[in-house]
């Protein structure tokens, strides 16, 4: 963190989170919905990457928090690799869905994490995380993203066969895309 102070990086590291999960819940949801958001999916990509990069940087040594961030590197190292290297053809198209709902439940699992230590009213229902408020919510959540990742898996596979995400439509270069969003 050289130049900036420690509550100025966290300050960073939470909004570049936020948006991370922000970009995220659009991009599932237009998933769900057979639509496809290229720029939406880079930002997602993008910022979180930031966020899991930016939570290596807080000086604790080796936490949770940093366990979590290595796992969700490794699933958007998968998506990326599926999306740009792949162009989603054949099992890449399964490998950017199951990496992209890990990476976006991650994100979610630590801001849950850090809600119930930072919110009076959260840590008091769980002070250790292990009472049943912080595990049922954790619970739900994953559930949620079992089902999620589900849904969106049979949608997504299905709506594209065996034709992948042609160059074009990744790059940019079509005017589908130039309008930001097409049907799968």
């Amino acid at each position: 963190m050289p130049g900036v102070s420690f509550e100025v990086f966290t300050a960073l590291h939470i909004g570049v989170s936020l948006a991370g999960i922000g970009t995220g819940l659009v991009v599932q949801g237009a998933l769900l919905s057979g639509h496809w958001l290229p720029r939406w999916t880079a930002a997602f990509l993008l910022t979180t990457t930031l966020s899991a990069l930016s939570g290596f940087m807080f000086p604790s040594g080796i936490t949770p928090a940093q366990v979590v961030g290595v796992l969700t590197m490794l699933a958007l190292l998968a998506s990326a690799w599926a999306l740009y290297a792949s162009g989603l053809r054949g099992a890449w198209r399964g490998v950017f869905i199951v990496g992209a709902a890990a990476a976006l439940y991650f994100n979610l699992f630590v801001a849950v994490v850090q809600m119930f230590q930072k919110f009076p009213s959260l840590s008091l229902l769980a002070p250790t995380q292990t009472e049943p408020a912080f595990v049922g919510t954790q619970v739900a959540l994953l559930a949620g993203f079992l089902i999620l990742g589900r849904v969106t898996w049979r949608g997504f596979v299905s709506r594209r066969g065996e034709q992948g995400v042609g160059v074009a439509e990744i790059g940019g270069g079509d005017a589908l895309l130039k309008a930001g969003a097409h049907r799968l």
